[in-house]
């Protein structure tokens, strides 16, 4: 794990933890806890892990990176940034509602964790696709 890559984990965590609580203190109703409690929240994915990815990829692989490489970096982002965010979300949840039901906060850290890692990796794929791409074409035009 790099530093990096943790700095970029712990900013996607940050705002999807500011996305969680204003969206579950705005929600009408009191009795449900939302992780995204928007369809904006998922906004902060490809903000946050484009830059991160094409800043680490091209510094540590330059011009020569390959799909799988970049995969990886945006992996190791997404999944300590869904670490940092389950483990918010079930202490958010113990102390929302579920007082004294630690099969609910187990499950709700359980599944944050994996729906966060699957939209992030899933975001991370599109990214890199992007980056890989405009990485290929800047090597195949000609320079004047």
């Amino acid at each position: 794990m790099n530093t990096d890559e943790f700095k970029y984990s712990l900013i996607l965590s940050a705002a999807l933890i500011g996305f969680l609580v204003i969206g579950n203190l705005v929600s009408p109703s009191p009795h449900t806890l939302s992780v995204f409690p928007w369809l904006i929240d998922f906004v902060a994915f490809p903000i946050v892990l484009y830059p991160a990815i094409r800043d680490i990829s091209i510094r540590r692989y330059g011009a020569s990176l390959t799909l799988s490489q970049g995969l990886w970096i945006g992996e190791a982002i997404t999944r300590w940034a869904a670490l940092l965010f389950g483990v918010f979300n079930a202490c958010y949840s113990y102390f929302y509602f579920v007082r004294g039901r630690l099969s609910l906060v187990i499950v709700s850290f359980l599944m944050t964790v994996l729906i966060t890692w699957l939209i992030g990796l899933m975001c991370s794929f599109i990214c890199i696709l992007i980056i890989t791409k405009r990485l290929l074409s800047n090597r195949a035009s000609p320079v004047p």
